[in-house]
């Protein structure tokens, strides 16, 4: 092999990592705010710049004439998602934030034989909208690659690799073809997953729709808390962030509201309908960020704080934030809000609400 080429390559190695550095610092921000733009609740977004070695071997083994053009992949990107049903908003997003050549973009969700079973992702090739790193030659343009993919296809892709199952005749044909069933029932897991969020944002949906459907079904969190977003935004508090909760909590704030009496989705927007919005906006809008379960708590204490502490308190909190108390004084204005808390041991708090653990 000729030595100077291969000195000339390390040195276009050092140059464009440096590049490749300074891209990452600004693409990874732009990347995972517009997923949040796009309402895309990533599991993972990460990057890895490749090492000398495997840049030299790549542009050895291609004889790329022009690698600082033809290596496209030095800066790599990958979002990992929870399913497939994030996958069209994920790439729309960083279509948004980023040049994408789409000629030297692969799809690998598509497989090119319906027979052929094993590595999915997306990979969009592009470089920052400010486009050039050091001018306006087509060298002097960076571009890297964006992998996105579900977690089971990162967690195939990932065991495809250390396994180095990826070459033709790594394996015999009847160990093969395990491995293409695998794959198989990978895909099909995954789709279901998919099927599963979409079927679900649709419910969603339809539970805050003018159609209101499915008024009879039982208070469960997926419509609990697609009410409450709608509250939210009618109340002009779209904005705030909600903090999504623990596992336990969900269960928790559906208990809430069917210990408070609230079986049904009619009874639930029943109470939503007879808040008074005003004074809950009021109480809400300084809590940073919205917690679904303490918004429940404002909804039932606001509504009937009798009821609350005698069917659904459990000692879950022992101060009542300055907030709360003026808004259950306000629409509750008979009732004796502090002979309520002595008799249940709630004191008033000393600390912003925000600041307690929940």
């Amino acid at each position: 092999m000729d030595e100077s080429k291969e000195v000339r390559i390390k040195e276009t190695y050092a140059a464009r990592r440096m590049i490749a550095e300074k891209v990452c610092s600004e693409a990874i921000p732009l990347i995972k705010n517009a997923l949040r733009q796009h309402s895309v609740d990533a599991m993972l977004v990460v990057s890895r710049i490749k090492d000398e070695e495997s840049f030299v071997e790549k542009c050895i083994r291609k004889e790329y004439a022009s690698p600082a053009v033809q290596v496209t992949d030095l800066l790599g990107i990958r979002i990992v998602l929870n399913s497939e049903y994030d996958l069209e908003n994920a790439e729309t997003a960083v279509r948004k934030v980023l040049n994408i050549d789409t000629e030297k973009s692969p799809n690998y969700l598509v497989a090119e034989e319906p027979s052929i079973m094993g590595y999915r992702s997306l990979h969009l090739v592009g470089s920052l909208t400010t486009n050039n790193a050091m001018g306006d030659t087509d060298d002097s343009i960076f571009r890297f690659e964006v992998q996105i993919r579900t977690a089971l296809q990162h967690a195939w892709a990932e065991l495809e690799h250390k396994l180095s199952y990826k070459k033709p005749g790594s394996l015999p044909d009847f160990l093969q073809r395990r491995l293409y069933l695998a794959a198989a029932g990978l895909e099909m897991v995954d789709q279901a997953f998919g099927d599963i969020v979409r079927y679900a944002s649709d419910y969603s949906k339809a539970v805050v729709g003018q159609d209101a459907k499915y008024p009879r079904d039982e208070v469960n969190y997926l419509a609990t808390r697609a009410l409450l977003i709608e509250l939210l935004k009618d109340m002009g508090l779209s904005h705030m962030k909600v903090e999504e909760p623990k596992p336990t909590t969900v269960q928790n704030i559906v208990q809430d509201f069917r210990d408070f009496g609230i079986t049904e989705l009619s009874d639930l927007r029943e109470l939503i309908d007879r808040a008074d919005k005003t004074r809950l906006k009021a109480a809400l809008q300084e809590r940073k960020p919205i917690r679904l379960r303490g918004m429940g708590i404002y909804l039932l204490m606001s509504d009937d704080p009798k009821r609350y502490f005698e069917n659904v308190f459990s000692g879950n909190f022992r101060a009542l934030s300055g907030r709360l108390l003026k808004l259950v004084k306000d629409t509750n204005p008979r009732t004796d809000i502090e002979d309520l808390l002595r008799q249940h041991g709630v004191g008033l708090a000393l600390i912003p609400e925000q600041k307690r653990p929940h």
